[in-house]
C-alpha cells in the first residue's frame, strides 16, 4: 500500500461521511433493507400460519413493509433485487439447518406431550378398572349366596333377588370386559 496524504485521507472521511449520512445509500444500507424486508417476511408467515385474521396480518405488517418499500425506493436499488435478497436471507443453509432443529425439537416435544396424558389416562382406567372389578365382586358375592343368606337379606323375595344379582354380575362383567379392551384400543393409536 502506498502512503496516504493528509488531503487524501481528508476526502475519503468526508466521502465516507457523506454516504454513511444519507438513507439507503451503500451496500451496507442495502443490506439493512434486504434484512429488514426478510424479517418482515418472516413476520407475515409466521402469523399467517398461526392463524392470525388477514386484516389483522395487514393492519400491523402492511405499514412496516410500506416503509422498507419506500427506503428502498428512494435508495434506487430495484424492488426485484431487495426481494431476491430478502428470499435469499431466508432461505441460507443455517437458517434452513436452524428451522429443521426447532421444528424436529417441536414435534418432539408435541409427541412427549402426548404421551403424558395417555399415562395419566392409563392411571385413571386403571382406578376405574378397580373400582368396576370391586362392583363386580360384590355382585357375584351376593349373586352366589346360599338360599338361607339370600332369605335373611331378602324374606320372600330371596329367589328372586338371586336371579336379579345373577343378571347383574353378568352386565357388570361385561362392563369389566369392556373397560379392559379401552386401554388396548387407546395403546395402538
Amino acid at each position: 500500500m502506498g502512503v496516504t496524504t493528509q488531503q487524501e485521507a481528508d476526502r475519503l472521511l468526508a466521502l465516507r461521511e457523506k454516504n454513511s449520512g444519507s438513507v439507503g445509500s451503500g451496500s451496507g444500507a442495502a443490506a439493512a433493507m434486504a434484512g429488514n424486508l426478510s424479517f418482515q417476511m418472516n413476520d407475515v408467515a409466521m402469523m399467517t400460519v398461526m392463524g392470525q385474521s388477514p386484516m389483522m396480518v395487514m393492519i400491523q405488517q402492511g405499514p412496516q413493509v410500506a416503509q422498507i418499500f419506500s427506503q428502498i425506493q428512494a435508495s434506487g436499488m430495484s424492488m426485484g433485487t431487495a426481494l431476491a435478497s430478502a428470499f435469499r436471507m431466508m432461505l441460507t443453509p443455517w437458517g434452513l439447518l436452524a428451522i429443521g432443529v426447532i421444528g424436529g425439537g417441536a414435534a418432539i416435544a408435541q409427541g412427549m406431550m402426548r404421551i403424558i396424558p395417555r399415562a395419566k389416562s392409563l392411571e385413571e382406567w386403571m382406578d376405574a378398572l378397580s373400582t368396576e372389578f370391586e362392583r363386580w365382586k360384590e355382585i357375584s358375592a351376593i349373586s352366589a349366596a346360599s338360599s338361607v343368606d339370600l332369605a335373611r337379606d331378602f324374606g320372600e323375595g330371596a329367589e328372586a333377588a338371586q336371579g336379579l344379582y345373577a343378571v347383574l354380575a353378568g352386565l357388570s362383567r361385561l362392563a369389566l370386559d369392556e373397560k379392559l379392551k379401552k386401554p388396548a384400543l387407546r395403546c395402538v393409536k
